[in-house]
């Protein structure tokens, strides 16, 4: 179903949609804030940005622009029209649907406008732009949620508290058919959000983080995660993993080949990990431990198996994830 659908429906309009980058058939007209060409975009792209963060140019650009034959906005009700943008939150659409009317971009210009939204900044061209990030980043900084690529984060001035962040994770090569494991592509801040399949023969799941500058790590060991006497441990390497009380991983994960939402947090001195929105574990280093991994940090993930005859593999995919961790846990020296 097209995004718009219900939109139009609630105004009693009818009509087709040609794929996912369509035009909106409506009667009377065709409007173009779905599907604009690329060499309109990109021509229309220099305006749009300039308008961002220049509010003199806005004025007199405002003044030299009226809306041309082919955008009669006026046959269609002002309310349909605000309404529009709603259903919109990545930036490249919403950069198309501000060259429709004039109205419509005046409507993406407010800041206000976006506060209750989702907004997605993580598209190529802004991947590959740092300036031009950075403007979007700033009209868009109201939004409930800005989602951006790792890389991107470096660009800004100051990151949003309510910044989310795509990553990536490769699968590592360990030795052997009886571990597998994942590490991410990159370093991540403070906290990963991932959803993991375990199998039935999963025997030890390590949720762990990796120094950048180091081979130090800090990790969550849980043993036999889906019988009832799992265990937990926390550890740091060089140390002695040191079990933690009241284990309940088996009651907080799903079931072998059933998908869990992981949020690991962490800082220099403490760690906390969540399984499908509840608190598995929290803990913290001692004052005296040393080269802890910090919040800008690898994230990994150890699997060991047992030697069963099964058709099962454990399963690691990237989730949006927080930029920064405000994790401030129960002490459980380690």
């Amino acid at each position: 179903m097209h995004p718009f659908s219900p939109l139009l429906r609630k105004f009693g309009f009818k009509g087709g949609f040609e794929g996912a980058n369509c035009l909106v058939y409506l009667p009377a007209y065709k409007v173009a804030c779905w599907g604009i060409s690329t060499h309109d975009a990109n021509a229309l792209a220099h305006d749009f940005e300039n308008l961002l963060t220049d509010a003199a140019l806005a004025h007199d650009y405002e003044k030299s622009l009226t809306d041309a034959v082919g955008g009669a906005w006026d046959q269609f009700p002002e309310e349909l029209l605000r309404e529009i943008p709603l259903f919109l939150w990545v930036y490249t659409d919403i950069q198309c649907l501000a060259a429709c009317s004039i109205l419509l971009r005046d409507l993406v210009y407010q800041k206000n406008y976006w506060s209750d939204k989702h907004i997605r900044l993580d598209v190529p061209e802004l991947c590959r732009d740092g300036a031009r990030a950075c403007r979007a980043l700033h009209r868009f900084r109201q939004a409930r949620t800005i989602t951006l690529d790792i890389p991107q984060l470096a660009w800004a001035e100051r990151v949003p508290h309510h910044c989310l962040a795509t990553w990536r994770a490769h699968q590592l090569r360990l030795p052997g058919d009886e571990v597998q494991g994942w590490e991410s592509s990159h370093p991540l801040f403070g906290a990963a959000r991932y959803s993991l399949t375990l199998p039935s023969n999963a025997r030890t799941v390590y949720f762990g983080v990796k120094s950048v500058a180091s081979d130090q790590r800090a990790y969550v060991m849980v043993e036999n995660p889906h019988d009832t006497d799992s265990e937990i441990y926390a550890g740091l390497t060089g140390s002695s993993p040191v079990r933690l009380p009241d284990s309940k991983a088996h009651k907080l994960l799903m079931p072998p080949g059933t998908p869990n939402v992981v949020l690991l947090r962490w800082n220099a001195r403490s760690m906390q990990l969540d399984v499908n929105g509840k608190l598995l574990c929290r803990a913290w280093l001692h004052a005296e431990a040393e080269n802890a991994p910090a919040p800008f940090s690898f994230i990994f993930v150890w699997i060991f198996l047992r030697q069963e005859r099964t058709q099962q593999r454990p399963v690691l995919l990237p989730m949006l994830t927080p930029v920064a961790s405000d994790v401030q846990p129960r002490p459980i020296l380690v």
